[in-house]
C-alpha cells in the first residue's frame, strides 16, 4: 500500500492536507505530522488555544497522526526526537508540506519520497515557490552541528493551490475544495444578524499600529448593524478578547460546525477571503486601510496583490478612510519599518 506524508503547522495546513488526502489518496496509508512552534512562557495561553484548534481539526481518517512535544528543547533537538518516526516511515510516495522551515526540511531530506507537493500557506505561496526555484538559503552552521539536514531538495516542485501561481516555475494542480464542498449541506440557512471576522496580525507586522480588538469588533458590529460579531484570532495575536466570542476552529469550517452561514465574512487581506468565496455563496468583505497606511512601496505592492487576488474570486473590497481609524484608538509613535520578506 502506498504511504504518504503530510506535514502541517497551522489550521490552514491541516485543512489543505485533508483536502489533498481525500482527493488523491483515498484507500492509501496517509500519515499526518503536526509540527508546533516552541512554547514561550508569555505566549502559553495563546499557543495552547492554538494547539487546541489544530487538534480539533484532525479527523479520524488519518492512518497515523504524530504531534511531537512542544518545547524549545524538543524543537532544538528535533533530529533525535524524529529518529524513531523516520525509521518507521523511511519510504513514502508523496510528501506534502506548506513551508520549508528547518524541521520540515529535515523530514523531507530524511524520508525517501517520489515527489514533494507544496500546499497553500496563505498569501505567502508565491514567495515559497520563488524560494524553492532559486534555492538561495544556505545551510546554517547550527543546523549542521545539531544534525539537521536542511539542504534544499531537488527536482520538480508540484503545487496544490487555489492561487494563480506561475506555472512556469512548478506543476500546478488547482485546489477547488471539491471534497470539502461535498460535505457542506446545500440548504444552509443564513443568519442576517451575525457576521464573522477573521483577524490579521497588523499589530505584529506594522509596529506603529496597535488596534484594540475590542474597539474594532464594536465598530464592525455597529457598521454592519448586526446583533452578533464572532471572530477568529490570528495565531500571532493575543488571546481571546473578554466579552467577545472567538472561534476555536478554522473559519472555513464555520457552517459545518454551526449549521448556518453568517450574513458576511469580514477580514483584512487574509487568504481565507479566497477560500471562503470558493466554498460559500455569501459576501466576503476585505477591509482595506488607507493608501498611506503601508510603510513602503514594496509593502503597498504586496498588499495590492493580496487584495487583487481576493477581488478576483468575488470578495468585496471596502476601503477604510481616516474616520475609521479616528474611532479606534490605535496610533503609537512610529518604529523603524522593515521591508516585506
Amino acid at each position: 500500500m502506498t504511504k504518504n506524508l503530510f506535514v502541517a503547522v497551522t489550521p490552514a495546513h491541516v485543512l489543505n492536507a485533508t483536502e489533498a488526502r481525500d482527493r488523491f489518496h483515498q484507500g492509501e496509508e496517509n500519515v499526518l505530522i503536526v509540527l508546533r512552534s516552541p512554547l514561550r512562557r508569555r505566549q502559553a495561553s495563546r499557543q495552547q488555544s492554538y494547539l487546541s484548534m489544530l487538534a480539533e481539526m484532525v479527523d479520524d481518517e488519518w492512518s497515523t497522526v504524530w504531534m511531537p512535544p512542544t518545547s524549545k528543547r524538543h524543537h532544538l533537538f528535533f533530529p533525535a526526537l524524529a529518529a524513531g518516526f523516520i525509521r518507521q516511515h523511511s519510504r513514502v510516495g508523496t510528501i506534502y508540506t506548506a513551508s520549508f522551515q528547518s524541521n520540515q526540511m529535515h523530514l523531507i531530506n530524511s524520508v525517501q519520497h517520489d515527489r514533494i507537493v507544496l500546499i497553500d500557506d496563505g498569501n505567502g505561496i508565491h514567495e515559497l515557490i520563488d524560494a524553492y526555484q532559486w534555492k538561495q538559503r544556505q545551510v546554517k552552521l547550527r543546523h549542521r552541528l545539531l544534525c539537521k539536514n536542511t539542504r534544499w531538495p531537488s527536482g520538480t516542485l508540484h503545487v496544490f493551490s487555489c492561487f494563480d501561481v506561475d506555472e512556469n516555475c512548478c506543476q500546478l494542480t488547482r485546489n477547488d475544495y471539491r471534497c470539502l464542498r461535498k460535505k457542506i449541506p446545500a440548504d444552509l440557512p443564513v443568519r442576517d444578524d451575525e457576521i464573522v471576522f477573521a483577524s490579521q496580525p497588523l499589530n505584529a507586522t506594522f509596529p506603529h499600529v496597535k488596534i484594540k480588538t475590542e474597539s474594532l469588533l464594536t465598530h464592525l458590529k455597529q457598521s454592519f448593524s448586526v446583533d452578533r460579531c464572532r471572530y477568529l484570532a490570528h495565531p500571532r495575536e493575543a488571546t481571546a478578547v473578554t466579552g467577545w466570542e472567538s472561534l476555536t476552529y478554522s473559519i472555513e469550517l464555520f457552517p459545518l460546525r454551526e449549521g448556518y452561514l453568517p450574513a458576511a465574512f469580514v477580514t483584512y487581506y487574509s487568504s481565507c477571503a479566497r477560500t471562503l468565496r470558493i466554498l460559500y455563496d455569501v459576501p466576503v468583505i476585505c477591509l482595506k486601510p488607507p493608501e498611506d497606511f503601508w510603510p513602503t512601496a514594496a509593502w503597498a505592492q504586496l498588499m495590492d496583490r493580496c487584495y487583487a487576488e481576493c477581488q478576483a474570486v468575488g470578495a468585496s473590497i471596502q476601503r477604510l478612510d481616516a474616520e475609521f481609524y479616528q474611532k479606534i484608538p490605535h496610533v503609537e509613535p512610529r518604529a523603524p519599518w522593515s521591508h516585506p520578506r
